[in-house]
């Protein structure tokens, strides 16, 4: 038999059954339309945004101590983590939570695995995808179109306090870190500034820097004031009919610089300024005192750091840039009524039209006698 008598065979065997095809096409089709009428209108509500670069919560972009420019719209690792944190079960669960989900999903709370069908339930409604522009498009359906916006809006809004806790996160942690130090440079400068207090008290000092040149320069004054008046006095000596008052005045002075010169220089001077006192403890003041001004940098410095991160914490900052929100869909989006049916119609023509042939097959003697063996 060749192809355009088996084609002429199959023709006359539909022809044959063209009752039965219709018959079956018409049932399937008034069965779909019945069913039709009973499938509830979901509609879908869609936003779009655009995820943030993390440039917009560092402080030293917000307040213009960065060399390089801010970036506002994020790169594709901004973008993975707010497809991820849209695809997360911490979302799902807030959504569950914001909206009853469990009951309007007419899911069995206390069920063991309730948890699991609330979360497939809104899933098979809820779809997050990237677009070619490189924007997030979400959409949610539900049965009622004024529900389907609300969610739609309040799950970007719960992405975006994700995403914004997710940067937030390790800002907190370099506070509480600078918080901490702060604290200790606080409790050290206490601890310094006491030390600092008792080694002037003991050696006398009150400005290491300036007070040695005043020191040298009253050591160096007064040695050179000694010098000059013992010579002085040796040739007032030799020189007869000077006056015995004059030289017991040079004397005088000479040993009232002589005793000065002495608390200047010798150890257990009791005098405000002694050298060998002063040289004692001028290492150990200046190291005391640079720690303090080490110190007191670090709390200036950082205390302004710290508090830019508080001001950034604080704040409402967005992790993106919303290009469409959620508006009440006026159109449902399924079921489409007419596609299912002329579907159903059409997978019944051809299954009835397979059936025809299977049978037909089937009575052929070659194919009985491979049945009977």
């Amino acid at each position: 038999m060749d192809s355009r008598e088996t084609v002429f065979d199959l023709i006359k065997l539909f022809w044959s059954n063209r009752y039965l095809i219709l018959r079956n096409v018409l049932i399937t089709g008034a069965v779909a339309t019945v069913i039709c009428l009973f499938l509830p209108n979901y509609y879908r509500a869609s936003s779009v945004f655009y995820a943030a670069s993390t440039d917009i919560m560092k402080p030293e972009h917000i307040f213009g101590q960065s060399s390089q420019p801010m970036e506002y719209y994020g790169s594709g690792l901004d973008l993975d983590r707010m497809l991820t944190v849209a695809q997360s079960n911490d979302l799902v669960d807030k959504m569950v939570d914001s909206f009853g989900l469990y009951h309007r999903y007419d899911i069995d709370s206390t069920g063991k695995l309730a948890r699991f069908k609330v979360q497939k339930a809104f899933r098979a409604l809820y779809s997050v995808k990237k677009t070619k522009l490189d924007a997030i498009e979400l959409s949610i359906e539900d049965k009622d179109a004024e529900v389907s916006a609300r969610m739609a809006n309040a799950a970007r809004e719960k992405i975006n306090e994700i995403s914004s806790a997710l940067i937030k996160e390790n800002l907190n942690e370099l506070a509480n870190t600078i918080e901490n130090t702060l604290q200790k440079k606080q409790i050290e400068i206490k601890v310094l500034n006491d030390s600092i207090d008792t080694y002037r008290e003991k050696y006398k000092i009150i400005d290491p820097g300036t007070q040695a040149e005043l020191m040298v320069s009253k050591v160096l004054s007064t040695e050179t004031k000694l010098e000059r008046d013992k010579e002085r006095l040796k040739i007032l000596e030799t020189i007869p009919g000077v006056r015995r008052d004059t030289i017991n005045m040079i004397r005088a002075m000479v040993a009232g610089l002589q005793k000065e010169f002495q608390s200047l220089t010798d150890t257990g001077g009791t005098s405000i300024m002694n050298m060998e006192r002063f040289n004692a403890g001028r290492n150990v003041l200046e190291i005391l005192l640079t720690q303090q001004r080490q110190a007191k940098d670090y709390i200036a410095s950082y205390g302004t750091r710290y508090n830019q991160l508080v001001s950034v914490l604080n704040s409402k900052n967005n992790a993106l840039h919303l290009v469409e929100k959620a508006d009440i869909p006026l159109i449902k989006s399924r079921p489409i009524r007419s596609v299912i049916i002329i579907l159903s119609m059409t997978a019944a023509l051809f299954f009835t039209l397979f059936l025809l042939i299977f049978m037909r097959t089937i009575r052929d003697p070659k194919w009985k006698s491979l049945w009977n063996g």
